[in-house]
């Protein structure tokens, strides 16, 4: 999950506030649904490039109407940044994995925000270290010694 969406106060705000957000989630669900329903043989599985149109229009337009509905100092106040790529930012990953960021700023980093908002609800959220250990035990003494020799060595 190397990817990050920001935005300012009134930005989010703004945004969160349209009552056109509910159609846009609601159509995004839907494309996602037909592009992992069952298919019947025979049946070509969908263009996932192809974006339906309310869901394209739906921003083109909750844009507008926001803009419009906005003074000029309140436009002034909006930002939104989005990120996606790898940042580890170790030495090792920094030589041998390379690093790679993209960086999406204004309008256009809202085509990640549907997946920030449905992203709680597909994830299991580890919450204590009791539950962390079932899912990932922690390491013995020989295996955290050899990983510190690894980390050197490389």
């Amino acid at each position: 999950l190397k990817a990050n969406f920001f935005a300012s106060r009134t930005g989010w705000r703004t945004l969160m506030a349209r009552p056109e957000l509910a159609v846009i989630v609601r159509s995004y669900i839907e494309y996602l649904a037909s592009q992992s329903s069952v298919r019947e043989e025979g049946q070509a599985d969908p263009d996932v490039c192809e974006v339906p149109e309310q869901l394209f229009g739906g921003w083109v337009a909750l844009a507008r109407n926001m803009l419009h509905e906005l003074t000029p100092a309140e436009r002034q106040e909006i930002v939104y940044y989005f990120t996606v790529g790898s940042t580890n930012m170790d030495y090792r990953s920094m030589v041998m994995d390379g690093e790679v960021q993209l960086l999406v700023g204004g309008w256009q980093a809202l085509s990640g925000l549907l997946d920030f908002l449905l992203l709680p609800g597909l994830c299991e959220w580890v919450e204590t270290t009791e539950e962390l250990d079932v899912l990932l035990p922690p390491p013995s003494g020989f295996t955290r010694g050899m990983a510190g020799l690894m980390k050197l060595a490389l």
